[in-house]
């Protein structure tokens, strides 16, 4: 019985061990279908054309403890991680530097993908396209395999789900944009799919009643 017992208890680990991995296909699959549909970016496709590596700034507080005159005080700063998806992994750069430029380096289908990053103040993460052998300035970074990885790419989706609505240009091509969004039908997400309800009953009215979201005064879709 204690055998039995521990097999399932192994099997369950490692079920959920493996779970972001396995969803990462349709969550990629999902922000690539949708990347071009809205305009305010909080995610970077490294590269235009391919639909990863995928980076995300993470903002958290950090408490630290230093002694003042011999006594112990506690400080909250705030530190910025980079997450970066993969086809087949999730690894984070901790804590990377405001203002300077850096470097991180990611597997990728099984090919090294080297890129210049820097962020700056308001947390806008620029990303050079061209790959670089620079090596000074590179970060460590550490693969991660919880849940709250994949999660935090996931709250993102759904907030650019919401944003395909307010692109002008999706309301010009309600079905092209509701081909794309179909792409996100198989993200395991509450709020994604919460989001993509929304945005599916929006553009199947706008296919259905067109003249509902004129502007008047101009003649174009709201």
């Amino acid at each position: 019985m204690k055998s039995f017992l521990f097999c399932l208890i192994s099997l369950s680990a490692a079920s959920s061990f493996a779970s972001p991995a396995g969803e990462l296909p349709d969550v990629i699959g999902c922000h690539h279908a949708i990347y071009s549909k809205y305009q305010d970016h909080k995610t970077w496709e490294f590269t235009p054309d391919q639909a990863t590596p995928i980076a995300i700034i993470h903002p958290r507080k950090v408490t630290e403890t230093t002694l003042v005159n011999g006594k112990k005080k506690k400080t909250t700063r705030n530190a910025n991680d980079v997450y970066i998806y993969t086809n087949k992994s999730i690894v984070v750069a901790k804590d990377v530097p405001v203002g300077k430029t850096f470097i991180t380096e990611v597997d990728n289908d099984g090919k090294k993908v080297r890129r210049q990053m820097s962020l700056s103040k308001d947390d806008e993460l620029e990303i050079q396209i061209q790959d670089t052998t620079e090596s000074q300035g590179l970060v460590p970074t550490t693969t991660v395999t919880d849940d709250q990885s994949l999660a935090i790419l996931k709250t993102d989706l759904a907030r650019e789900i919401k944003g395909v609505q307010k692109h002008y240009e999706n309301k010009n091509f309600p079905k092209d944009t509701m081909d794309a969004l179909n792409a996100c039908a198989k993200v395991d997400s509450p709020a994604v799919q919460q989001s993509l309800n929304s945005a599916n009953k929006y553009f199947q009215d706008l296919i259905k009643n067109p003249k509902k979201y004129e502007d008047k005064s101009s003649g174009t879709a709201t």
